[in-house]
């Protein structure tokens, strides 16, 4: 009786073994070194990011805003069958540079006028605190998607001019070894 793999899988014959997975393309059933079995296949994660926008920050003054809303989470969605026993990192690069171990907020008409800023995220695990230089530990869950709510905390200057003030972030999520 053949059911579904649920995860890599080994078939032996009489004489031979081999390597399966689910969603495997066509034809690539191999035979193979049972000593030296292939890697997993690799796990796609998909990233859902929305435009975080901060509003008007007030002159001389701390600020902290939380994006709750579904639609304002940074998600992520992948196959929960490989990810079982995976750890995984997280980290967060950005345009502006970093300075004090704060993300810097430029403005678009000066780029000499910066805001300084911090993003923590909640959900998938253990709360995290960015910029981190080497990454914090990620848990996606066995739903097969994990979102993580972000707040931000601003460090606006007295003096800073009006304008428009923006960074732009990438998230690398890697496998841990």
């Amino acid at each position: 009786m053949l059911t579904p793999l649920d995860s890599p899988s080994f078939v032996f014959s009489s004489k031979d073994v081999y390597y399966l997975y689910r969603n495997m393309p066509t034809g690539d059933c191999r035979k193979i070194d049972p000593a030296k079995p292939p890697p997993a296949p690799g796990t796609e994660i998909t990233v859902t990011a929305p435009d975080w926008d901060l509003g008007e920050l007030q002159r001389g003054k701390e600020a902290t805003q939380t994006f709750a809303t579904d639609a304002q989470r940074l998600c992520f969605s992948y196959d929960a069958k490989y990810i079982e026993y995976d750890k995984y990192l997280i980290s967060v690069s950005n345009r502006n540079g970093v300075a004090d171990n704060k993300f810097l907020l430029v403005n678009a008409a000066d780029g000499s006028e910066t805001v300084p800023y911090t993003l923590s995220f909640t959900g998938g695990g253990a709360p995290m605190a960015l910029p981190s230089i080497n990454g914090l530990p990620l848990t996606l869950g066995k739903s097969g998607r994990t979102c993580l709510t972000p707040t931000f905390k601003t460090w606006v200057g007295a003096t800073i001019k009006g304008g428009d003030f923006s960074d732009a972030l990438t998230f690398t999520i890697t496998t841990q070894p």
